[in-house]
């Protein structure tokens, strides 16, 4: 069986970015007279990736955890910070009622 039987006739392989080439096309992208648009048609990259990833950007997502770094913040009790304030928290209106 041919590689093209693999994967299908004329459909490409998923590909990997690493973090590094993600955020070099990201600066590229942003540099004047640059678009998302522009840089992804000259690297084969398909613009609504290169979307995500500068939103990942954006939001610290795109670097990894360090090794010294905490994974989890450590659980609250209710009333112990200002955001509960004692309160428990609301049930959706669409979970299930019991009547008493």
């Amino acid at each position: 069986m041919s590689a093209e039987e693999k994967t299908g006739i004329g459909r490409k392989s998923r590909r990997r970015y690493a973090p590094e080439e993600k955020i070099r096309l990201l600066d590229e992208a942003d540099k004047p007279g640059e678009s998302i648009g522009t840089v992804s048609r000259r690297h084969g990259v398909s613009p609504s990736v290169m979307f995500v990833w500068r939103r990942l950007r954006e939001t610290g997502a795109m670097t990894a955890v360090k090794a010294d770094e905490e994974l989890v913040q450590p659980a609250h009790k209710f009333g112990s910070c200002s955001a509960c304030s004692g309160r428990r928290p609301r049930r959706s209106r669409f979970s299930r009622r019991v009547w008493r």
